[in-house]
């Protein structure tokens, strides 16, 4: 969950915050902004930020569990957190769930994703998609009134043009 980049700091000077350290993380913690990751929440931390910066950990790591979920498939039970799903689509009766790199075939429906992932950063782009909108780094004006989301993996999905409306509303735009 996060990755720990210090040179002024140390980490014993955040306490006793639990840190799930990850190489793969999705947050990164720093005192300088030169380490900063692209496609990562950076978070800038000082002397003076250290309690807020506490506070916010603690609030992430009180919400882990809830960030994971789990999916039958052909091999057993696979194990994932929300934020390392890239969206979720159907290929005739199928339905997979992409990861940065990988693809899992999921034994479940887009309509119990939907209820399962309410009130998440998943909203449905097409009859066939439900997109992570955390995932998205770049939304253009595509052909017929639709739209193109470009991911952080580079991958491209349209949102078709009967989810627009719906797509734009989650967004707030």
């Amino acid at each position: 969950m996060f990755k720990l980049k210090l040179r002024q700091l140390k980490e014993s000077d955040l306490g006793d915050v639990y840190l799930n350290k990850d190489d793969n993380a999705s947050y990164v913690i720093s005192d300088d902004i030169s380490l900063f990751e692209k496609d990562k929440v950076n978070i800038l931390i000082s002397k003076e930020t250290l309690p807020d910066v506490k506070r916010l950990i603690n609030a992430l790591n009180k919400d882990d569990d809830s960030n994971i979920v789990m999916f039958n498939t052909d091999k057993g039970t696979l194990r994932i957190f929300l934020q390392d799903i890239y969206y979720f689509q159907t290929y005739g009766n199928d339905l997979f769930l992409h990861t940065k790199n990988d693809k899992y075939e999921i034994k479940t429906t887009l309509y119990q994703l939907e209820e399962l992932l309410k009130d998440r950063n998943f909203v449905r782009i097409g009859k066939a998609t439900i997109v992570n909108i955390a995932k998205v780094t770049e939304i253009r004006t595509s052909f017929n009134a639709k739209l193109l989301l470009v991911l952080a993996n580079k991958e491209q999905l349209e949102v078709m043009r009967s989810y627009v409306k719906s797509f734009k509303e989650f967004l707030k735009l």
